[in-house]
């Protein structure tokens, strides 16, 4: 079960998910049948919790910028390192960048710092595309005019 939640037994036999940090209030509204429910979805919430505090390490370690440098198969022409940061507009109606976490091992529960990378939907797709087409890459990665 997870250290940041538990389960509290309320009125009438049913179960609840409780915070264990913080002022220790009700994590959700609603209740469970079950002790064995509740403490199901606490172990979900927190897995979904640990998740929020990886990403957001890798963030603040990437400086809010892709940490691509061609792996996606682009060489992102003379800098080799992809410009994009997050928020930035692309242009062209295409819209904001928005940096997505990718496991390096290809396993979500391997939370480590080392294999977390931030990298802009275009890299990420582009590096799927790589790996899951064998090298057939879905297009081209337009740079940012200065």
């Amino acid at each position: 079960m997870s250290t940041r939640y538990g389960v509290r037994e309320v009125i009438g036999g049913r179960h609840r998910v409780v915070r264990l940090f913080g002022n220790g209030g009700f994590a959700e509204k609603r209740s469970y049948a079950t002790r064995e429910l509740a403490q199901g979805r606490a172990a979900q919430l927190g897995k979904i919790a640990a998740r929020r505090d990886a990403v957001a390490e890798a963030k603040r370690r990437a400086k809010n910028h892709c940490e691509c440098a061609g792996e996606c198969g682009h060489l992102h022409l003379a800098s080799r390192a992809c410009p994009w940061g997050e928020g930035e507009d692309i242009g062209g109606g295409v819209g904001k960048v928005v940096l997505v976490a990718v496991a390096l091992d290809g396993h979500d529960d391997n939370l480590s710092l080392d294999n977390i990378k931030m990298l802009c939907q275009l890299c990420k797709q582009q590096d799927e595309a790589d790996r899951n087409n064998g090298g057939a890459a879905l297009f081209d990665i337009r740079e940012p005019q200065s």
